[in-house]
This record gives structure tokens, sequence and C-alpha cells, in this order.
């Protein structure tokens, strides 16, 4: 639209992620970022994002945006798709039931454009975990012969409680079996261990190993049909599963993510989450910006709105809930605003 700044803001963004203590590599790629949002709008230093708004769209890029009521319609999954695609960046994916799986892929056949990128996510054992494994399995063969790019899987997180040993076998089998039917390399395969459901930290470890070494890609905390969904505190015990693995299995490795579902609604939530991930996994809470949707997904249906608010459009006037450019704040002396380009 204008590139008016764009240099100026490449070379703020540059200084302040390497005042920050970030290596070249990273600083210049979040600065490319930072220009590459300011030339979507017209002039210089008001086209500038705020940090705030840079963590904003990252976090939008995680997202699995959800919608699985039980009175949802045809229309209804337009609605969310058309929510999904209606501004950039797009979240991953959309989570929808089953049923709905093949209207969501006509639509992007029909609309490649609009929808083209968009991930289609579905669930199966849901939310109960309790089917019995060949129905579970015939049941995700029919979803990807549909088209779904992703399945979020539960398992029987009651027999877990009930005795961790068989729990655990029984666990560890369902992903096994469900993978024989999601292609490693084409489909995610997600397992949803239900972490509020579980009575303490060796049980939600316990589940996250177990689906692990069934050969998940995702270990995911909820299915947001519960009281308690994903909390910092599990999300720690699962992403240190997660590193354990990683460390185990050494350099070239599969990447292992970590879902967390229900309950995430705002920027705060959402950049803990990420400060989580990038502490356990990556080393270190700042790293936050090099979580990827490959490590880190957000299954939510409202934070899309929320995040979104937090972005301006095109022409460079500030949208719902922003800062001043960080330009502006700069020259007040706020170093903070500085280091969070």
């Amino acid at each position: 639209r204008d590139t008016t700044g764009a240099g100026d803001s490449f070379l703020g963004a540059l200084a302040a992620r390497m005042a920050a203590g970030a290596e070249l590599r990273e600083a210049m790629a979040w600065a490319n970022e930072v220009a590459a949002v300011s030339v979507t709008r017209e002039g210089t230093q008001k086209s500038f994002p705020t940090a705030e708004e840079m963590l904003a769209r990252h976090a939008i890029s995680l997202i699995d945006h959800t919608s699985l009521g039980l009175d949802d319609t045809e229309s209804v999954i337009r609605n969310l798709m058309d929510g999904a695609t209606a501004n950039r960046p797009h979240p991953a994916a959309v989570c929808i039931y089953p049923k709905f799986v093949k209207f969501a892929r006509a639509l992007q056949r029909e609309s490649p454009d609009r929808y083209g990128d968009l991930r289609v996510c579905t669930v199966v054992n849901f939310p109960g975990g309790k089917e019995p494994l060949d129905k579970v399995v015939a049941d995700t063969r029919q979803a990807v012969q549909d088209g779904a790019h992703e399945i979020d899987v539960v398992i029987d997180y009651n027999l877990l409680k009930e005795d961790e040993q068989r729990g655990r076998q029984a666990a560890e089998a369902l992903v096994r079996a469900v993978r024989t039917v999601c292609p490693a390399g084409e489909v995610l395969l997600k397992v949803i261990i239900e972490s509020g459901e579980l009575s303490s930290d060796t049980l939600i470890a316990t589940a996250a190993e177990a689906s692990i070494a069934g050969g998940c890609d995702f270990v995911k905390t909820s299915t947001g049909k519960v009281k308690v969904n994903a909390t910092p505190g599990a999300a720690r015990v699962m992403l240190r599963a997660i590193a354990a693995h990683s460390r185990a299995s050494g350099p070239g490795a599969r990447t292992i993510g970590f879902k967390a579902a229900g309950g995430v609604r705002d920027a705060a939530q959402a950049r803990e989450y990420l400060e989580l991930a990038a502490e356990e996994v990556l080393g270190g809470a700042d790293r936050w910006r090099e979580v990827d949707s490959q490590l880190l997904r957000f299954g939510a249906s409202s934070l899309l709105s929320s995040l979104r608010g937090l972005c301006r459009s095109g022409h460079g006037e500030e949208g719902v809930g922003d800062e001043q450019p960080c330009a502006k704040r700069r020259r007040t002396g706020d170093a903070d605003a500085a280091a969070g380009y």
C-alpha cells in the first residue's frame, strides 16, 4: 500500500531486538515482519505496528478457530470460515465436527483464493474418550478421506484416573492405531488428554508421554467441554514431556507440539502460553517469537476476535485497543515498548 518508512520501521525493530539481546538472525526476522506490516498501511510513523499488535498477529497465526456446538449448521461453519479469512493473518486452522469436513473442503475448492490456505481440523472419540477402538479408527479414516488435514482424538482419561498403568497402555494403543490412518507428514494428529480432569501432574505427564510414545504430532489439553480446561500449570507439565522427548530423540527428531484449548481468550493469556512454550522447549521465554504453528496452537472460539481488536486496518488509523505507534512511544523513553517490537 505504502512503502514510505519501511526502512525506518525495519531498522527500529532490528535495533530494539538487538538491544534486548536477540541474535542477529532472530532480530532480522522480527524486523522484517514489522516492516511487512507497516507497508500494508499509508503513512510513516503512524503505519508502524505496536508491540501489542505484533504479539496479536503472531498469536492469530497459531489459532485453531473452533466451533464444536451441537447445534452447528453449514451456515455456522461458513461463518466460521468467513471470520477466519476476513483479515490477515489467518488462523492456522478451523476445528469442526466430522460431519462438516466435506462441506468445508468443498468451500475451499469453490473459493481457493479465500479459503485455500486454511487447514481443516476435526475431532474423534469426542468428547468422552470412551468409544470402541475400531470405531475411532473407522471415524478417523473417514474424516481423512473427507479431506481433514488434522485430527484431534480424545484418550480415555477416565481409565487413566482409575488405573494409571492400564490407562497409559490404552492411550498409547489408541494413538498408535489412529496414527496408522493419519499418514505422518500429511495429516497432523493431536491427542486430547483432558488435563483438567486428571487429578495430578503425574497423570498429566503420563498421558502426555503415552501420546508421544504412540506417535502424535501434538499433545492437547482439553476438549473445552469440562469445567477446567487449559491451565498454565498443566501446560508446563505437558511441555516438559515434549522437551524431554526432544532431548532424548536428538537432532532431526519429529517436532511435537502443544495445544492449549479452552479458556484462552485474550492477548495476555496467549503471551503466557507463548512464553511457556519458548521457555520449556526453546530454552528461554524471550524466544516466544520463534514459536510457530508446529510447536503451539490455541484451540479457541473467541480468541481470534479479541486479538483482531488489537490489529489496525490498512490505513494507518488506530484500531480498538491499540496503543501509540512504537516510534512515538520510543521518543517518550518507554524502553519496554521499544524492546517489545
